[in-house]
């Protein structure tokens, strides 16, 4: 868990290890920021393609263990396996940009704190790993923030 201002977390896992059990070859990553925002959560996970395979994001969004993810904020609903089609449209436009492949296998939302740019975000982070799995928190976050700003919020 890489905390950051004492409002922000990123949670990133492989296997059963996270707030989803993921199967052998995938990488989650989970966001919660300041409560109440509309920017404060967003799940995502996949595993990556090929290297040399064309860049581009392939959505099978469907947690393994949904009842393991606790609600960002309370009265929120999460929901599990869902994301809207312009978050869709905003994560292949991130993931081509960072000519990486990946096959999304898990996504959480929440209906009041989750947007474009959380998920934007998480793309980018995921990207990033699929080049290159060792990277510091300090460039986990460089990440998150280089494509955080890039969108649009809801």
């Amino acid at each position: 868990m890489l905390r950051r201002g004492g409002v922000e977390q990123l949670t990133v896992w492989t296997g059963e290890a996270g707030p989803v059990g993921l199967g052998p070859g995938s990488t989650g990553i989970e966001y919660r920021g300041r409560l109440g925002e509309p920017d404060s959560y967003g799940l995502l996970a996949a595993s990556f393609g090929h290297p040399k395979a064309e860049p581009g994001a392939r959505f099978d969004p469907m947690p393994s263990r949904p009842g393991e993810v606790l609600p960002p904020v309370p009265g929120d609903r999460l929901r599990l396996g869902h994301l809207e089609p312009r978050w869709q449209r905003g994560i292949a436009d991130v993931v081509t940009r960072g000519y990486a492949t990946l096959r999304i296998s898990a996504a959480v939302s929440g209906e009041i704190g989750s947007s474009l740019r959380v998920f934007r975000a998480l793309a980018a982070v995921l990207s990033a790993l699929s080049h290159a799995a060792n990277r510091t928190e300090a460039q986990l976050w460089a990440d998150w923030d280089g494509t955080y700003g890039d969108g649009e919020s809801t």
